[in-house]
């Protein structure tokens, strides 16, 4: 083989380094002829747990444990570790899934009229913006009220640039009063119309002193104005500006209800809301909880609804009234797979403004921010809380009284055995004050020991028997019930008495009519006073007058007889 020239050496390195370049450049490329490896994929993104906020009142605190509630699902959105759930739809599948319809509709209608806008098609795009506004005002306003008045501002835009000004200001008055933060867009409006706007936004806001009263049937409803919460009902609602409003009602159980109010002086609204379409889901388990709020039944109940609803979790806010400013506030954060507590807090919060809001805030973040771990392989159920005194406690504690007394008289009683040793191995005469002190102190110890003996029995028996039966003895009570029956009984006896025929009064015999004369026989004179003492006789006289006739005159004797025979000779 004839040996290269420079020339063509320095032309095959070239070549080779052409070649071998990209394959060096490349990451992961071993030679010219491997594929190069794909990326590795990107790590897969941990699935939320699903949670249900569920607010349950023990007793009148029903607007406390509706708001915590309603709190309780914006702080779990703001933490961001569970995908809340929305319970309102949950229980009203139906009626929620026809206002996602409505709202999906509305959507695509304004992109059509944002379109048409565009393409100068004005008078089709007010007709697409008044469909838009029409789906909108049928789905839930507490959440697309926004995406309404961006239909709304669209419609305005429309028709000023189809010169129909008058049109145009006669929906922007009635936009105003709903909506103060929507930002009108600069590629629609001319920087004049905007200053327009500012200013007349202003003078809405002087304007805004009216009020109006929500009351929901049943109670403890959320209530939105123009997509603003505003609290829970019964509600006065204020600093309203004049014009058309949309409220809507939102209660976890019920179908939302939304409609436009107008409001005024002294202007009230009582509005009934209709069960949702799963509504004895929810009412059983508040019953559930209700019954058991602070033992195994209240997780039974949590662990049930959440199946029921397809939630990973539930979190469940009990509220009772501690006083007339404090609230007492049970959260536990329930697993649906068996029940185990993922958080549980039993804390008195203030009932008042002042102070409700940042300790609520505290309380929730607290429950929802982190879990409980397992301690095993059961689940962890907490009976804890608020102490329910039974009379089982009662025996209990009399119980440990007699136990006490027993102690106490032992010692007593050794006390007094003393004394009597001592008293008799005393060598003092007993004239000496030492020689009375020592008796009178043995005395006193054993009167004390036997009182304490008789305490611990008192005590020791009534304990025993109320921890055993956890029921009072019925002395009182049942006696008490056992004179109510009998005086019901007796009212009943003389009721059914009333109620049967009563025999008339006697009545004195008439008198009879004279029989005629008969020609041969006379009617003897006394046979008429004869006839006339007869029903006397028959008729039984009254106690009365068995106690007022006079008593049979006395026996005499016979030395009064004697003398009545000497004064009758």
């Amino acid at each position: 083989m004839p040996e290269r020239t420079i020339a063509q050496k320095l032309i095959a390195s070239v070549l080779t380094g052409l070649l071998a370049g990209p394959s060096l450049l490349l990451p992961g490329v071993a030679g010219a002829g491997e594929v190069p490896a794909p990326p590795p994929p990107p790590p897969p993104t941990a699935r939320r747990p699903s949670l249900a906020v569920v607010g349950v009142p023990l007793d009148e605190s029903g607007s406390a444990a509706a708001r915590l509630a309603y709190m309780g699902e914006q702080v779990g959105r703001r933490l961001g570790r569970h995908q809340i759930a929305d319970l309102v739809a949950l229980l009203d599948p139906d009626a929620d899934q026809q206002r996602t319809d409505k709202a999906e509709q509305a959507a695509k209608d304004y992109e059509l009229a944002r379109k048409n806008y565009d393409e100068l098609d004005l008078q089709k795009a007010v007709d697409r913006c008044d469909k838009s506004l029409a789906a909108y005002e049928k789905s839930d306003l507490s959440v697309h009220f926004d995406d309404l008045a961006k239909s709304w501002i669209l419609r305005i835009a429309s028709l000023i640039a189809n010169a129909e000004n008058q049109t145009a200001g006669v929906e922007l008055n009635s936009l105003l009063p709903v909506d103060q933060r929507s930002v009108f867009d600069p590629n629609l409006f001319a920087p004049d119309f905007i200053a327009q706007v500012k200013q007349r936004r202003e003078e809405i806001r002087a304007k805004a002193n009216l009020t109006v009263d929500v009351t929901a049937r049943p109670d403890s409803a959320r209530v939105f104005i123009d997509g603003s919460y505003r609290g829970i009902t019964p509600l006065e609602v204020r600093e309203l500006a004049p014009g058309d409003h949309f409220l809507t009602l939102i209660a976890p159980g019920f179908q939302l209800m939304q409609k436009r109010v107008r409001p005024g002086v002294a202007v009230a609204f009582v509005e009934t809301m209709s069960p949702a379409q799963r509504y004895e889901i929810l009412r059983s388990f508040v019953e559930q909880v209700r019954a058991d709020p602070r033992g195994p039944g209240r997780n039974t109940a949590a662990t049930e609804l959440a199946r029921d609803l397809g939630v990973d979790q539930v979190m469940v806010i009990a509220v009772s009234a501690k006083g007339r400013d404090t609230l007492n506030v049970l959260g536990v954060r329930i697993d649906a797979r068996d029940g185990h507590e993922l958080a549980y807090l039993d804390e008195a919060i203030p009932n008042d403004e002042s102070r409700f809001a940042s300790a609520a805030d505290s309380f929730l973040n607290r429950a929802m921010g982190s879990d409980l771990r397992r301690t095993g392989k059961a689940p962890k159920v907490s009976t804890g809380g608020s102490f329910d005194w039974k009379p089982r406690h009662t025996g209990y504690a009399l119980a440990a009284a007699g136990a006490l007394a027993l102690v106490s008289g032992i010692a007593f009683g050794l006390s007094a055995k003393g004394a009597v040793n001592s008293f008799k191995a005393s060598t003092e005469p007993q004239t000496s004050t030492s020689y009375d002190s020592l008796e009178s102190s043995g005395r006193r110890s054993a009167l004390i020991a036997d009182i304490s003996y008789l305490v611990a029995l008192v005590a020791g028996g009534s304990g025993a028997y109320l921890a055993v039966t956890d029921r009072a003895p019925a002395s009182d009570d049942g006696n008490a019930g056992i004179d109510e029956k009998r005086t019901v009984t007796h009212k009943l006896r003389e009721a059914d008495a009333d109620e049967a025929p009563r025999p008339e009064p006697a009545r004195a015999p008439a008198p009879k009519p004279e029989p005629k004369p008969e020609p041969k026989k006379v009617a003897p004179a006394k046979k008429p006073a004869v006839q006339e003492s007869a029903p006397a006789k028959v008729k039984p006289k009254p106690a009365a007058e068995e106690e007022e006739s006079p008593p049979p005159p006395p026996k005499k004797g016979k030395k009064q007889r004697e003398d009545d025979d000497l004064r009758d000779d």
